[in-house]
């Protein structure tokens, strides 16, 4: 339901990926933790975190847009 919420509040393009369906993929971006958050633009990993996360700081991520990816690496 959060990321639903943050896709219509948001606008951003949402992928579900069902890890062990999909183990190559989850091999392929390093993904061991269910569940993972991860925001990618123009294909580059801008931000990636692990676990509940509150629906307020994925929107904040999101609005942050490019100038999340210098500080979160």
């Amino acid at each position: 339901p959060v990321i639903d919420s943050v896709k219509n509040e948001t606008g951003v393009k949402v992928i579900r990926i069902e890890l062990y369906d999909n183990t190559g993929l989850a091999n392929q971006l390093k993904i061991k933790v269910w569940p993972t958050i991860a925001l990618y633009k123009d294909g580059a990993l801008l931000w990636e975190k692990n676990g509940q996360i509150p629906k307020k700081e994925i929107i904040d991520e999101v609005k942050a847009g490019p100038a999340i990816a210098s500080s979160s690496k």
